[in-house]
């Protein structure tokens, strides 16, 4: 995929918020060469019409193997790559099916930081791209700053705090990080990235930890499943 539709944020954030906590995320492969398939018609899809867009999907990337050829690690099954590492999900398919419905009627914010956790995991795939992988997340972050603040404002709070915003997201969690502000360790990882010149002193290339990532990263999956979801502490498939 090159850049995420208005239909694909909701289907494959679905994917990604649902997932059994401890299993590999999903994250699409990008590319230049997008498809848009359309129907004629408003009939009910079988698989006789899956068969065909299948058919018509693996011509379109053979024929684009020809035209662009790269490496067997960055090619699909289809065409010879690496096989991909699937992790049984039928369990969870009502779960999936809540938040996908959630998330098609979801503000832009939700939609927005949903769109960066899934490029974020695409980006992380390459050590590369570790840094604007951390980026992805950053935006998710203040995302999730600005639903929290909305809804203690929602409670009566007039004018939250980033301090308010921690505690409410240590309620939620069970999580005892006695931050004095929101996510601070990571919004001090943000500032130190995007802003070269700091008060943290200007680094050439700021040093980030795998941790940075991954832990923030599991970190927003699950605070947006449990926003998305609406799924309480006690939901047997929440993460918090």
């Amino acid at each position: 995929m090159d850049i995420l539709t208005a239909l694909e944020i909701p289907l494959f954030g679905s994917i990604l918020l649902a997932g059994e906590a401890g299993t590999p995320y999903l994250y699409p492969y990008p590319t230049s060469n997008s498809v848009l398939l359309e129907v004629e018609s408003l009939e009910d899809i079988g698989d006789r019409h899956i068969l065909e867009c299948k058919s018509f999907l693996v011509d379109k990337i053979q024929h684009n193997a020809e035209v662009y050829p790269a490496n067997p690690i960055h090619k699909p099954p289809a065409l010879g790559g690496m096989k991909y590492d699937l992790v049984p999900s039928s369990s969870a398919d009502s779960d999936r099916l809540l938040v996908l419905r959630r998330l098609k009627t979801a503000n832009p914010i939700i939609l927005r930081a949903v769109s960066c956790l899934l490029k974020a995991r695409m980006a992380f795939q390459h050590p590369e791209f570790g840094e604007a992988a951390c980026i992805f997340l950053w935006i998710a972050l203040d995302a999730a700053h600005s639903l929290v603040l909305q809804r203690l404002r929602d409670t009566g709070i007039a004018n939250p705090t980033s301090r308010d915003a921690a505690k409410y997201f240590e309620k939620i969690s069970g999580y005892d990080a006695e931050w004095e502000k929101f996510f601070e360790d990571d919004y001090d990882n943000r500032i130190r990235a995007i802003h070269p010149d700091n008060r943290f002193g200007a680094e050439a290339i700021p040093e980030f930890r795998v941790d940075d990532f991954l832990e923030l990263n599991d970190m927003m999956v699950s605070f947006f499943y449990f926003f998305v979801s609406g799924f309480s502490n006690n939901s047997p498939s929440a993460r918090y």
